[in-house]
């Protein structure tokens, strides 16, 4: 885990020094937006250091964190790099996160315009309209997201962990924590062999791995107990992957969302809001 540098350090940077991964991920992580701020301004005041677009779109992060969003689009109207779709799509997650529906739709249309075919700036502000209480909007997003045809496969998931939206697909293996995920579902069936789940029949080898299985092992590894998951697919949730969901909520403490189109499911207590 980082730490804070020590002075001495800071007062002998080099470029490395500068780069998002260090200082000011550091500074995010602790809360010392002040002293973020004043990095920033020091590495061309005093150490003449020209930032580059990585830097600016962690100072974007930033300000976008404590809510200073309108500082934070100053920064990138003002910036004399040109803004690229992931600076668009920083500060649109901290829309999300303080619920500002007017900038984050902004920042959607020009994220867009740069990236048209990244279905995260969909994902992000579905899951605004949602958190508002805009169920039209939810649907009208989604809708648009698939008249854009934004399906690279027949079945895509995605789950949004702290404002990241991350995607699984059937037999994902190349997540940075593929072996905890693959390890937490061969737990799960395990126990559900116990309950006499597997001895249904319910399962194929082709369901075995289904995206929403992965993208619900990421949510429990990755979420604070007792915290809901929310999980959005392109395509219909098979009589496996309904299943499997229905049980994981009866073992453990938590409600699963999965929204298939105008479709939601919403599971916990080992039962489906859509009765099956």
């Amino acid at each position: 885990m980082n730490s804070v540098r020590p002075a001495s350090y800071l007062r002998q940077p080099t470029w490395a020094q500068w780069l998002p991964e260090s200082n000011f991920t550091v500074i995010h992580n602790g809360k010392l937006v002040d002293l973020g701020l004043e990095h920033f301004r020091s590495m061309s005041e005093i150490y003449d250091i020209v930032p580059q677009l990585d830097h600016y779109v962690h100072l974007v992060d930033i300000l976008g964190q404590i809510s200073r969003l309108e500082e934070a689009l100053e920064v990138i109207q003002t910036m004399p790099c040109r803004a690229n779709a992931l600076i668009y799509k920083t500060l649109l997650r901290s829309c999300k996160a303080h619920r500002n529906i007017t900038l984050a739709e902004d920042m959607a249309k020009r994220g867009l315009e740069l990236d048209p075919s990244d279905p995260a700036f969909y994902i992000l502000l579905a899951n605004l309209y949602e958190d508002s209480g805009r169920g039209d909007l939810v649907e009208r997003t989604l809708k648009l997201m698939r008249e854009k045809q934004l399906r690279k496969n027949p079945s895509q998931s995605w789950v949004e962990i702290q404002n990241k939206v991350h995607l699984f697909v059937s037999g994902e293996r190349s997540h940075p924590q593929t072996n905890e995920i693959y390890e937490k579902i061969e737990s799960f069936e395990a126990e559900f062999k116990n309950h006499g789940y597997l001895r249904r029949g319910m399962r194929t080898s082709d369901s075995y791995h289904h995206g929403e299985k992965l993208a619900v092992a990421f949510g429990l590894l990755n979420t604070p107990s007792k915290a809901p998951i929310h999980i959005i697919k392109n395509s219909s949730i098979c009589r496996d992957c309904h299943g499997f969901i229905k049980f994981v909520t009866h073992m453990v403490d938590r409600e699963i969302i999965v929204r298939e189109g105008s479709r939601l499911h919403s599971f916990r207590k080992g039962e489906c809001s859509c009765g099956g």
